[in-house]
């Protein structure tokens, strides 16, 4: 979905792989993402259909906070420790 169809911020219900699911638009990193919220016995057939697509992969929280700290997100240091991030912008200078 383009900005336009779907602004940064805004929520709606739709069904993902035929479950029904509320997505938030949002990003953590800086790029065009959201947050899906299903009943728990839907998720796997979301993940499943996510990852078929072929479109996205698994990456771990580290890559993310990576990613974040490069796109300058101030409360990156939230999700990681001081010592870490301190490491990780010594390395990117």
């Amino acid at each position: 979905m383009s900005d336009e169809a779907f602004p940064f911020l805004h929520s709606r219900c739709l069904c993902v792989a035929g479950v029904p699911t509320r997505a938030i638009r949002t990003s953590g990193t800086g790029e065009l993402g959201w947050e899906l919220y299903a009943r728990q016995d839907g998720i796997r057939g979301i993940y499943d259909a996510i990852m078929a697509s072929g479109l996205v992969g698994d990456f771990g929280t580290f890559a993310l906070n990576s990613l974040r700290i490069e796109k300058g997100l101030t409360y990156a240091t939230v999700f990681c420790k001081s010592s870490l991030v301190t490491r990780m912008l010594t390395l990117m200078l």
